[in-house]
Order: C-alpha cells, then structure tokens, then sequence
C-alpha cells in the first residue's frame, strides 16, 4: 500500500522499484535456506550446548554476554534481509529465530527473551535511520545542492558500507558476494536501500520521513539475500518471511 502511494515520485525521481510487492500483507514467497542444526555454541573456548544454555536461562532470566554477542551477530543478518518485523504483540518473527538457536526455550520463557531481541532490532532500525541522515546533510553539502539526482550521484560504495557498518562486521561478505548475481548484487541491494532513505528524507518532512522509509517496502530490495555469517547456522535465511503478517504501520508503531 505505502509503495504505491509514492509509486510515481519513485520512479520519477530514478530509485530502482522493484517488480514485486506485498501480497496480502505478506512478502511473496522467496528462496529460504535450510538452518544447520546448532550442536554447541562456541567463543573464545568458552563452550556452550543449547540446552545447557536453556538451563542457564531458565534460572538468571538472561543469555550470557558471549551468547547475547553470538546472536546479536545473527540478528544483524535478519536486519539485513529486512528491516520490519510482523506484529510486535505476537513478535513472532523473533520468537522463530530463538526457537532455532535455542530449540529447548519453553513459553513461560519465550516472551521475556523474544522482547528483549525484538528491542535490539528496534535499536538497528534507530543505528540506520541516523547513519542515512547523517550521509544525507554530507552528501547535500558535497553535491551543493538539494536535488535528488544530485545527492545520488555523490554517493559512493565506501558511503553505503559505512552506513550498514555496524550490520556487517559478523556477516561474511566475501561468500555473500560469491554468490552475487546481477539481479541479487549485495552491494548495490544496500545501495538502493540507502536511496530510499535518502529519498525519503529530500521529499518529506522529517516527522514523517522516518516512519514512510521504513514502510516503503524496501524490504523488498534485500529479502531474496542469503545473508551468512561465519557461524554457518544460516539462521536467517533459513526463516520463510512469506509466513508473517506485515502490516504498514502509521504514526508512533512505524518508528518502534
């Protein structure tokens, strides 16, 4: 809904629209990966089973900082691949990546970690939107002037990597980009993510502007990633994001 309200300042202003759209509330069904079954979790010779770490849960109520290190590194790759979730009542996008990582998480203790990533996630969405406001006022100042091509044009690949820095440090790029293709290129994919926001920013006032990046759909741009990490656990390629309900969110909900 929101992508085709703006449907013709997009195309007019040059940002790459995509072909596909929410179906239904939903994304359209796109090529997932099979996880790899966690035996441990492993940093630094610390040594962990996932049960082991069910347990440890169950009685501190919390991950260690190791493990919440491990999984914030996967849910970077998540955020990559998209960056809204479904319902935040439900949350149940999260509770589908913990579920992975740690199979033997009962309910009673699901909410509490489940919200406690899903806030993590929320910070990505407020590190991004700063990062591409801050990229615009350097661009509009490198450009000397307002106008959209303009401020396109003098971006640069090293921009774009700044802006998702924070996001790639735990994602293998190297393989990522191997397995690039002109239709599925992980650099110009973040690129056209960094467009909308910029986009978004020229055009609207900045009340509204963060609220209608994120419900451009430009999810849409990195959903087909298969973002990997050095884990190999593929956790977030290997969650079907066509099975959640994502709705366009109005007012406070769209920035939280």
């Amino acid at each position: 809904e929101a992508r085709d309200t703006y449907k013709a300042e997009i195309l007019k202003d040059g940002l790459n629209l995509l072909p596909n759209y929410y179906e239904d509330g939903n994304f359209p069904s796109v090529p997932w990966h099979a996880h790899n079954i966690l035996v441990s979790f492993i940093k630094n010779g610390r040594n962990m089973s996932s049960k082991q770490l069910y347990e440890y849960y169950a009685i501190n109520n919390e991950f260690p900082k190791w493990i919440n290190d491990l999984f914030r590194g996967e849910l970077h790759a998540l955020f990559i691949q998209c960056r809204n979730l479904d319902d935040s009542k439900s949350n149940a996008v999260i509770k589908k990546f913990l579920k992975i990582l740690v199979p033997e998480i009962d309910d009673q203790n699901f909410d509490d970690a489940a919200s406690r990533f899903h806030s993590i996630f929320i910070e990505c969405r407020h590190v991004l939107w700063t990062r591409i406001n801050k990229l615009f006022e350097d661009l509009q100042r490198r450009a000397k002037s307002n106008e959209i091509n303009k401020i396109f044009a003098a971006m640069t690949a090293r921009n774009v990597q700044k802006v998702w820095q924070q996001f790639l440090v735990n994602i293998n790029i190297s393989a990522i980009c191997e397995k690039s293709t002109i239709t599925n290129n992980f650099e110009k994919l973040l690129s056209d993510v960094v467009h909308a926001g910029l986009w978004t920013i020229n055009f609207f006032q900045p009340k509204d502007a963060q609220a209608i990046f994120f419900n451009l759909n430009n999810n849409l741009y990195t959903v087909n990633l298969n973002v990997l990490t050095p884990s190999g656990w593929n956790v977030a390629s290997s969650i079907d994001l066509s099975c959640y309900n994502f709705t366009v969110q109005k007012g406070p909900e769209a920035i939280k």
